[in-house]
């Protein structure tokens, strides 16, 4: 038990990965291991892991998952998108021929792991329509960390340089966070926003320079344009009071979850993951397009607290102590 935990991460994703690992680090000795080559080399001794990226590059990993079971080599590992198994009317893929063969093979692998090897796998989908479903696949489910993690990670929050100078009421506007991209609905967004300047918004992430020469001259923008910290991101998400989470694309969100347990109001796509599967968080602002999206709709009464409905850190504790 006094061993370390390895958790192997994405150099792709490291506010996920990294806050994920910042979680088990909080409950035992940790090591974030980004490094393919050492990677290797631990997967061939009888370190515990915990894989981070199951759903993409840690499958690669898995001839030598099966391989490990021969010493008694244990792991854990955590899927973030494993309704990928399931198509239905929502993927946005399910028109892509060979994404069904992909997601066929992923199938068998997911399969292939959960029987013939000691790597356990936990989805992030509990009490979602896919929370039955995908233990044919995992071994259990747990709400996404980013539901819960805040109280147990103690960021300290930092104002953005943007804003120091800006006498700014943030509980008038909504927060924006991330690669304004097609993921976050960019054209529908810009449309909106040439329409409308009622509606305040931080943008908050990298925007591309022919969407900044759109988008600077708006009087009801702040822009940010660079990479934040989570400690920005964290005094943005408190101190705004509604949320921007209206996904083109239909898969879950750390981003939402983080929202949900500093109790701001969201908006969401209707038909989305995250309006389909959080219909009991009564904070959400369901529309079918941003054209719907007003000031009244944004004017919820904010009194009734939402940011303790999803906490699994004693069941996912457990699961890492016991590696």
């Amino acid at each position: 038990m006094n061993d370390n935990v390895y958790c192997f991460s994405s150099k792709n994703r490291r506010c996920h990965h990294d806050d994920y690992f910042l979680l088990i680090s909080k409950i035992r000795n940790a090591i974030n291991v980004k490094s393919f080559g050492l990677k290797f080399k631990l997967l061939f001794s009888k370190k515990p892991i915990v894989f981070l990226d199951i759903d993409a590059q840690d499958l690669l990993f898995f001839p030598i998952m099966l391989l490990r079971s021969i010493w008694g080599a244990k792991a854990i590992a955590i899927s973030v998108r494993t309704e990928y198994l399931y198509l239905d009317k929502n993927y946005e893929k399910e028109s892509d021929k060979s994404f069904k063969y992909k997601q066929k093979l992923k199938q068998i692998i997911f399969l292939l792991i959960k029987h013939f090897s000691l790597t356990k796998v936990y989805s992030i989908h509990k009490n979602t329509k896919y929370d039955k479903l995908v233990l044919h696949y995992t071994h259990g489910n747990f709400y996404d960390i980013q539901l819960w993690d805040l109280k147990y990670l103690n960021f300290k929050e930092s104002m953005p340089k943007e804003l120091i100078n800006l006498k700014l009421d943030l509980d008038n506007y909504v927060l924006l966070a991330g690669k304004l991209d097609e993921r976050r609905s960019k054209s529908e967004f810009i449309k909106f926003i040439k329409n409308n300047s009622d509606i305040k918004f931080i943008i908050a992430g990298i925007i591309d320079d022919n969407d900044i020469n759109i988008l600077k001259d708006k009087p009801n923008l702040i822009l940010i344009n660079r990479f934040i910290s989570n400690e920005e991101l964290f005094f943005l998400m408190k101190y705004c009071k509604s949320i921007y989470s209206y996904y083109s694309n239909y898969r879950p969100s750390g981003f939402f979850g983080r929202s949900v347990q500093l109790n701001r109001q969201i908006i969401v796509k209707n038909n989305s993951f995250l309006s389909e599967n959080f219909k009991e968080y009564k904070k959400l602002i369901s529309i079918s397009n941003l054209s719907e999206l007003n000031a009244d709709l944004l004017c919820m009464p904010m009194s009734h607290d939402e940011s303790f409905i999803y906490d699994d850190y004693n069941f996912f504790s457990k699961l890492i102590l016991l590696l």
